[in-house]
């Protein structure tokens, strides 16, 4: 949405009901970049977006689909790769901090395992080693002092 003290003023919202339950985050960042798309207006200066999730389950009560057979990211990988990445995900986040590993996404879509080939044939790939602390936003970037 715009802020409300523009003359110019838009607000939007679009939903998508999954066939199936998902802990995959690839599946939610590409289905909320597809609506977003679908709202998007560009005249406008954007103040704000969201996204809510909702009807959440336990991973051992979800309902498999008897009509979708395949995930909604078209793949090829086994399902259980998929839940194992998100495990490793949620494991080393809470191992070192909320944030150290993130979804990443360019216009050729979310990296695994598949993409090694294509990323040997690009000329550079992102580094972000150097990036700064985040000293005022989050708690893990605090500098530890010992006395």
């Amino acid at each position: 949405k715009t802020s409300d003290y523009e003359k110019k003023k838009y607000k939007n919202t679009a939903k998508h009901t999954l066939f199936e339950a998902t802990i995959d985050l690839r599946i939610i960042w590409k289905i909320s970049k597809e609506l977003l798309n679908k709202i998007y207006k560009q005249s406008f200066s954007y103040s704000k977006v969201g996204i809510i999730l909702s009807d959440f389950c336990s991973k051992n009560n979800v309902q498999q689909s008897f009509l979708f057979s395949g995930d909604e990211l078209q793949s090829d990988r086994p399902k259980n790769l998929d839940m194992k990445l998100m495990a490793l995900i949620d494991e080393v986040n809470k191992r070192f901090g909320d944030g150290k590993l993130r979804l990443s996404s360019d216009e050729n879509g979310f990296f695994y395992v598949k993409c090694f080939e294509e990323q040997k044939k690009k000329k550079w790939l992102m580094k972000s080693e150097y990036c700064s602390a985040c000293y005022t936003t989050n708690w893990y970037d605090i500098p530890k002092i010992k006395v």
